[in-house]
This record gives structure tokens, C-alpha cells and sequence, in this order.
């Protein structure tokens, strides 16, 4: 069937417009979701940075007190990760609290602006929640372990990518 002038013109028309619609609604849907989803990317960033920075802080102190932090394969030390681990509980304990994680975070210097600021709640929180594996609010050693050696598991992946090899703590 043939449309007329007039009427091919309209149909023509209604087509743009419906294409114009869902253009704008698609712009409009992006608007709203990507500054949320850009943010969460950024957050990820700075946790991620966060992370490297601890275990590079914890690589130097290691060096100093009691040798490397991993071994000539790339694995913790576990003699000098309980070395770390007993330095920071304070009250031998044999746990981690959260006071003793902001001694930890302080004696890093890692604790925000400057290297005798009090580490922020947030800081404090986010360290709580990746190496207390329990929830219980105390990091055991086994936890401190097993999430110490994500995060120098994820620098030296890091490092070599970056670097095209090494260790990543030299």
C-alpha cells in the first residue's frame, strides 16, 4: 500500500521522534546511573591504593626490624609477619583490636594527612573489615596472615605487570 505524501512525511516524522525519545532517555538513564558508577570505580582505586601503600609501609618497617616481608619466591615470611603481628598487639593478647590497629595504622603512617594524625574511623573500618575475617571485631593472627598475603599477593601482580617482572619491594 502507498502512503501519500502527507502521510510518509508523518510516519517519517513519528520515527525520528520516537528515536529522539529514546535517545534522550537513554542520555537521561546514564546521567543519573554513571556519576554513581564513576564514583564506585574511584572508590575501588583508592582502596586499592590504599592496600599497596600499607603493604609497601609494612615491607620498609619489615626491613628494618626484621628482614624481608617475602621470601626469595614471592611468599610472606611467615617469622617476620608474627614479628609484625606481635609488635602490634600490644597487650599480647594474641589478637588485633581496633585501638591496636590505629597504634598500626599510626606506626605506618598511615593514617591520613600527616604521619601523626589519627587514623580516621573510615581508614580504621576499612582495615577492619578486610583483615577480620570473622567479624568478631579482633584480627588473629591467622587472619592478619591470610589477608596480609592477598594484599602482597595483589602489589607484587601489580608491580610485575607495572614493571615487567621483580619482586616489587626492592
Amino acid at each position: 500500500m502507498q502512503l501519500r505524501p502527507c502521510a510518509a512525511a508523518l510516519q517519517a516524522a513519528l520515527v525520528g521522534a520516537v528515536a529522539c525519545l529514546s535517545s534522550m532517555v537513554g542520555y537521561c538513564v546514564y546521567s543519573v546511573l554513571y556519576p554513581g558508577l564513576q564514583q564506585r570505580r574511584i572508590d575501588a582505586a583508592r582502596r586499592k591504593r590504599f592496600r599497596m601503600v600499607a603493604v609497601q609501609a609494612l615491607a620498609l618497617r619489615s626491613n628494618e626490624r626484621y628482614g624481608s616481608l617475602v621470601d626469595w619466591r614471592g611468599r610472606l615470611d611467615p617469622v617476620t609477619v608474627r614479628s609484625i603481628f606481635d609488635e602490634f598487639d600490644t597487650d599480647h593478647s594474641g589478637e588485633i583490636d581496633k585501638g591496636e590497629v590505629q597504634g598500626l595504622l599510626l606506626g605506618l603512617q598511615l593514617a591520613g594527612g600527616g604521619s601523626h594524625d589519627v587514623p580516621s574511623q573510615d581508614t580504621m573500618d576499612y582495615w577492619m573489615k578486610e583483615f577480620d575475617a570473622n567479624y568478631d571485631g579482633r584480627i588473629t593472627f591467622d587472619e592478619f596472615n591470610r589477608a596480609l598475603g592477598r594484599w602482597v599477593d595483589e602489589r607484587l601482580t601489580s608491580s610485575s605487570r607495572a614493571a615487567g617482572g621483580g619482586s616489587g619491594f626492592g
